[in-house]
């Protein structure tokens, strides 16, 4: 996951890397190159010379000038909730990576001014969340590209072709998508730490998965185990299928974290766009859309619901067996009420994050656009199950904490690093 641990990094230090930095010139040799083979076969090249959409077979050619703004005017057409600065920054740094091949019709000019606002921590342009199906994110990329064109002091001079490169591709359902591999990372761990707590109250002396997996899935699975001895009320012959079965589903859900990371890091690797460059010739192209990472983000919301669903077995099982054994029946009852805020919270999960990725489609533009996504409302479910899942997590320490004053465990100290793959 080289372009994804890369990305990452950039983000955090605000800096791109210097091969990135630089990429424009090879970025305005290719809109020449492109624009030349274009002028010597008089080529109708969407985007280039003609209208948008549903427009594209008109005769008359757009004028450059007044096409811009009447693009970016008619596309531009959002409402809020906005993006995070935090978000429009991975927005602005997915751009430049999708354009940094040199096959999107950016020139120099153009791709130099995006790499000046991504260096620039004031420019967090208003970019709604909620303005695509994501069959290119044109309207909320539209609202991206004012911005960008308002952060350049000497002004942008777009040349043919560039109005459309700007708002077109995949760049703000893969920014979105890379914004949230931060709170992935923190629900993650908490997750870990959490149901390791847990675990040392509830009979967890069972066989651990010996199948081969990345370094990091083994990691964390062990890391589970690594308590002290377990303090239980009470003993059973075994422990309910979802203690005895919890391996498998970190084991399972971790995959899942790896195939939606590695869908992020093939999209930073592509370039985005419609049409696109060879080197030999313009051809129209598909890659505004990302199935793929539509997809994997539903395989991850999937996972959460089941590490949800196995949180609130876990709080069941504490205050059962808490109920039934030794402890004070003040200290019993004041737990009585956790296992329904807990259901609640996973019931609210399932009704908010059942339908996903293709649960609808049909087509617009008088049938141009007839296969869509919905990459950024997928992303944003995503981002909410985060949050759900992790008011789960908050909850079950709470409970482990409770019970640690009355069983206490020895836990030996258990570092989190090396749990999570970038």
């Amino acid at each position: 996951m080289k372009h994804l641990r890369g990305a990452l990094d950039m983000l955090a230090r605000a800096r791109l890397s210097p091969a990135l930095a630089r990429a424009g010139a090879e970025a305005g040799a290719s809109y020449r190159a492109a624009a030349a083979w274009a002028a010597a076969r008089g080529a109708t090249v969407y985007g280039l010379t003609t209208f948008p959409g549903h427009l594209a077979d008109r005769a008359e050619r757009p004028d450059p000038a007044r096409f811009c703004a009447d693009l970016l005017a008619s596309h531009a057409i959002g409402a809020p909730p906005w993006f995070s600065a935090r978000e429009t920054r991975a927005i602005t740094l997915a751009k430049v990576h999708a354009a940094a091949p040199g096959a999107t019709l950016l020139t120099e000019a153009t791709y130099n001014a995006i790499v000046a606002a991504f260096h620039d921590p004031a420019f967090a342009p208003e970019i709604p969340r909620h303005a695509s199906y994501s069959s290119g994110d044109v309207i909320a990329g539209a609202h991206w590209a004012r911005a960008l064109l308002a952060h350049s002091p000497e002004g942008v001079g777009l040349a043919p072709g560039e109005p459309m490169a700007l708002i077109n591709g995949a760049f703000v359902h893969v920014g979105a998508a890379m914004a949230l591999v931060a709170p992935l990372r923190e629900a993650w761990l908490a997750y870990l730490e959490a149901a390791r707590r847990s675990l040392r109250h509830l009979d967890a002396h069972i066989a651990l998965p010996a199948c081969e997996a990345p370094k990091w899935m083994r990691a964390s699975v062990a890391h589970l185990f690594s308590t002290g001895a377990a303090n239980t009320a009470q003993r059973r012959v075994q422990p309910p299928v979802s203690v005895r079965a919890l391996p498998q589903s970190i084991d399972a859900a971790a995959w899942a974290v790896q195939g939606y990371l590695s869908a992020i890091d093939r999209a930073l690797a592509e370039p985005s766009g419609n049409p696109l460059w060879t080197t030999l010739e313009l051809r129209p192209s598909g890659s505004f859309v990302a199935p793929g990472l539509s997809l994997a983000a539903g395989g991850l919301i999937d996972s959460l619901l089941m590490l949800a669903w196995l949180c609130v077995r876990r709080i069941e099982h504490f205050v059962s067996a808490r109920a039934g054994g030794a402890a004070p029946v003040d200290q019993a009852f004041a737990l009585v009420q956790a296992p329904k805020l807990a259901l609640a919270h996973l019931e609210r999960m399932r009704r908010a994050h059942a339908a996903r990725v293709f649960v609808s489609g049909g087509a617009v533009s008088e049938g141009v656009e007839d296969f869509w996504t919905h990459g950024l409302e997928v992303n944003d479910a995503l981002r909410l199950a985060l949050e759900d899942l992790q008011r789960l997590v908050a909850l079950e320490r709470a409970i482990g904490l409770s019970l640690e004053r009355s069983y206490p465990a020895r836990d030996p100290e258990a570092p989190l690093e090396g749990l999570f793959p970038v």
